[in-house]
This record gives structure tokens, C-alpha cells and sequence, in this order.
């Protein structure tokens, strides 16, 4: 299902982000479907996650955004954090 890979898609971005960017604040806008796995049945992998890193992960709905979408912002400077795509 398209949910189950969209929340496993962000946790993997947020640990990116983290890890590039050292982001410690971040506020994730995903689809409605999204969000609530995020804030369900993914609440405690999102937790371990932010958890582990020293991290404050924001989840909320966005209902422009389609499933498979979502954004990340930085809630230090309010900006959507990109991960340039790396060449293998």
C-alpha cells in the first residue's frame, strides 16, 4: 500500500536530513492517509527515530499533497529541506 512505503520513505529522509544537514527541528506535511499512519500505527517508529537522533519531528496533514508526496521543513529557518540527489 501506498502509505506503508510513503511513512518508511520519510523516517528514511528525516534520518538523511539529520544526517547531512544536522536538522534537529523538522515539521513533515504529508497527504491526510500519511499523516495519520505517521501519527498511528508509525507513532513508535517515529518516536525511536527522533529518539535516537535528539530530534522534534512536527506531523501534520496537508490535503494538497497527493500519497506518495510529501515536505519537510526546518522549523529554525521555515524552509522545505531538499536532499540533492547523489550520483552513484
Amino acid at each position: 500500500m501506498a502509505t506503508d512505503s510513503t511513512s518508511i520513505a520519510i523516517l528514511r529522509y528525516i534520518k538523511e536530513i539529520h544526517r547531512k544537514h544536522g536538522e534537529r527541528q523538522l515539521k513533515v506535511k504529508a497527504s491526510g492517509p500519511v499523516a495519520f499512519r505517521l501519527l498511528g500505527e508509525d507513532n513508535d517508529k517515529v518516536k525511536k527515530l527522533t529518539s535516537q537522533l535528539n530530534m522534534e519531528v512536527e506531523i501534520e496533514e496537508d490535503l494538497d499533497l497527493h500519497i506518495e508526496d510529501f515536505k519537510i521543513i526546518s522549523m529554525k529557518d521555515r524552509r522545505e529541506v531538499l536532499l540533492e540527489e547523489e550520483e552513484d
